[in-house]
């Protein structure tokens, strides 16, 4: 039996990394785009590239997906996580590879030896509003108005099913992506997971796992990609606006990996060297935080005004007007007042 997109689900509480695979793509194109035009459309069949990756990527499901292998799945991702990227002695292992002016957002790179082929991506970034507004904006309900504006080669989502095991969602959705010059489209079949008792403190944690089940084989005309991801959600106080507002902020943090070719038995490549998704993925991944900012606050600003909650500045300026029209209409009655005074005192 194989799934169905049913576009019409209305998923709760999901979200997943949105550094996905199209910003990343952008400047590698730019970087091999002389390349490309000198060797022409890049064949995706192993037979003729001789290039295939030895590892296994995503983790394998039965045929019927349940939700319990789903969260067992997700929790050894988990403990994956903690050992590799989170260990004390993974701490010294990062390197920067991007930070903006402002320095509220950085992107590092750490190549495990577990394996090297695939490195690991993290990117934290100060973002404005709540938890819960940086939550929304990445749910996967939201994705036709939040994706296209951090990644210009996305196509769709198609969400199958959402399973629910010991208080934990997870969603099993495929992400698909345009064709990219020479390279051709791009899909991801993962399941979103939305954990919010997955860690304490009020800390909001959520992943994205790519998964292969024959319930959901490869499609045709797209090379099948590879992601898998941790990302927390954590209060970070208020700040004073420029208006004497004060705003929320949340640090969110994404540690992820990615490969845009498929490994798996049956895949057929995708050409896309991982030397180029590295030199790379530093400014794209800071290029695509700056875009989820801007996006974020235009969307916190509109719906303060919707919200009839108008700026401190905008307050003052409208208790001065109220003052100056205050102080005109005395001195109108007081002009007033001395010319009927005056008016009755000839009539006397």
């Amino acid at each position: 039996m194989f799934f169905e997109p049913h576009a019409m689900i209305q998923p709760r509480y999901r979200t997943v990394s949105v550094f996905g695979i199209g910003w990343i793509t952008v400047l590698a194109v730019l970087v091999c785009g002389k390349w490309c035009m000198t060797f022409g459309n890049i064949s995706t069949n192993p037979s003729q590239t001789g290039q295939r990756n030895s590892i296994e990527r995503g983790k394998q499901i039965s045929k019927h997906v349940t939700a319990e292998e789903l969260h067992e799945a997700y929790e050894e991702l988990k403990i994956e996580y903690n050992e590799r990227v989170f260990g004390s002695t993974s701490a010294s292992a990062w390197s920067l590879l991007k930070e903006s002016s402002d320095q509220t957002v950085q992107v590092s790179l750490l190549t495990h030896p577990s394996d090297p082929s695939c490195p690991y991506v993290k990117i934290q970034a100060i973002l404005p509003g709540t938890i819960s507004d940086t939550w929304s904006y990445l749910s996967l309900e939201n994705w036709p108005q939040s994706m296209p504006k951090m990644d210009p080669f996305y196509e769709g989502v198609s969400i199958f099913r959402e399973y629910s095991y010991k208080g934990v969602i997870m969603t099993l959705a495929r992400k698909a992506t345009k064709r990219i010059l020479t390279f051709g489209k791009r899909d991801l079949t993962f399941i979103s997971v939305s954990d919010l008792k997955g860690n304490k403190d009020g800390v909001w944690l959520s992943g994205t796992m790519s998964i292969v089940t024959e319930s959901l084989p490869r499609y045709d005309g797209y090379t099948r990609a590879f992601q898998d991801a941790i990302t927390y959600y954590e209060d970070w106080g208020k700040i004073k606006r420029e208006d004497g507002t004060f705003q929320h902020q949340t640090k969110l943090t994404i540690v992820c990996r990615i490969d845009l070719n498929d490994s798996g038995d049956g895949g057929y490549g995708g050409s896309i060297p991982m030397w180029l998704y590295l030199k790379t993925v530093g400014r794209t991944g800071l290029l695509s935080m700056k875009n989820l900012k801007r996006d974020l606050q235009s969307q916190l600003d509109e719906k303060r005004i919707d919200d009839g909650k108008i700026p401190a500045l905008q307050k003052k300026i409208d208790h001065i007007t109220k003052k100056k029209r205050r102080i005109k209409l005395h001195k109108v009655k007081s002009w007033f007042n001395k010319i009927y005074t005056k008016n009755q005192g000839q009539d006397l």
